[in-house]
């Protein structure tokens, strides 16, 4: 088995992105791609972050923020649009304050076990990908 830093390394060599490592957590700047396969704009990036979890780090966990939440952001529109997303999740984020939604996310959990650069990077670009959308319907420009 590859370790943690040798397969997001990998992943980010394949990707073309930037990668910035954090004590256990692995900072993977990648383009958005477009729906046909094509990369919106190559200055049009979003930050995913990975890190290992559990007593052995059989998970590695693949998380993007994807911006503010209020009552106004269309949760329905969000979930309807991630019907074909097979393994990311959106969920809403809340302050370590209180307990009050501030934010929605993304995220994705892998085994490690088995896990090579491919699949890790289909993965995270879906994860940007969902990431991106959610952005934008919070922005209002795809509602």
């Amino acid at each position: 088995m590859l370790s943690i830093e040798n397969l997001i390394r990998g992943v980010a060599e394949k990707m073309g992105g930037r990668l910035e490592a954090d004590e256990g957590f692995y900072h993977l700047t990648v383009p958005v791609i477009g729906e046909d396969d094509e990369e919106v704009d190559p200055d049009h990036t979003q930050t995913a972050t990975l890190y290992a979890e559990g007593e052995a780090e059989e998970l590695l966990m693949v998380y993007c923020e994807a911006g503010a939440y209020t009552e106004e952001v269309d949760l329905e529109y969000i979930l309807r649009g991630l019907k074909d997303a097979a393994f990311a999740r959106v969920f809403i984020t809340t302050g370590e304050e209180d307990d009050e939604p501030d934010g929605l996310a993304v995220e994705a959990a892998l085994l490690r076990e088995g896990l090579g650069v491919e699949h890790l990077a289909e993965v995270v670009q879906e994860v940007v990908n969902v990431a991106d959308f959610v952005e934008d319907v919070i922005e209002g420009g795809a509602a």
